[in-house]
């Protein structure tokens, strides 16, 4: 199953929406996913397999997470580090003293770091999720395991398209209440890499 096959699904029922719109409405319904951190977008370094790595630069404070900065764009910040290592002292964990704040992701901007003092052109471990991918056109790939989450998706999508035309949805109450937990939690579940290794519809 991949976006286009998704969207072939979706017009047979709903036949006056373009495929471009019904494009629009499973971005929408992947950003309704994906609007807390889930571990299927844990963020990790594609040369190390760990947490990305932020080089500062002496006298800047502020940091937008994107792909320039950082290999992705980030739209939820977990913690910052001073380095990968996680120390403990007789099993607890010895927190790293670095003064920060961090804003999430908000429309076009990326998550953001803020640091309290001048970074020093240190390096810093970001624990973070990434943003979904956007699709634009229908050659691209869904961020979510389908074989494992299409009937959920495909309910909350036509869902979205019942409210646009009709101002309420069953479909979408379902999949607000009911599927929108199960897909989180699948998504929460394992090694992230597993949720995507295999193929079929599962519809």
């Amino acid at each position: 199953m991949n976006t286009r096959e998704l969207i072939t699904y979706i017009k047979r029922v709903s036949p006056a929406w373009s495929r471009q719109d019904i494009l629009e409405f499973i971005n929408t319904t992947i950003s309704t996913v994906y609007s807390v951190p889930t571990e299927a977008m844990r963020y990790r370094d594609q040369l190390t397999g760990k947490s990305p790595v932020l080089t500062t630069t002496a006298g800047q404070l502020k940091y937008e997470l994107s792909v320039p900065v950082i290999g992705a764009d980030i739209q939820f910040i977990k913690e910052v580090y001073i380095s990968n290592e996680v120390y403990t002292y007789y099993g607890t964990r010895v927190e790293d003293s670095i003064k920060y704040s961090i804003k999430n992701a908000n429309g076009d901007s990326n998550a953001t770091v803020l640091f309290s003092e001048d970074p020093m052109g240190s390096s810093y471990t970001i624990d973070c999720f990434r943003r979904p991918n956007i699709l634009l056109s229908e050659s691209n790939e869904i961020d979510l395991p389908l074989n494992l989450v299409f009937p959920s998706l495909y309910r909350g999508v036509i869902g979205m398209i019942e409210i646009a035309e009709h101002g309420e949805s069953n479909s979408y109450e379902r999949f607000d209440k009911e599927e929108l937990p199960e897909i989180r939690s699948v998504l929460n579940s394992g090694p992230t890499t597993d949720l995507f290794l295999t193929s079929g519809s599962g519809f």
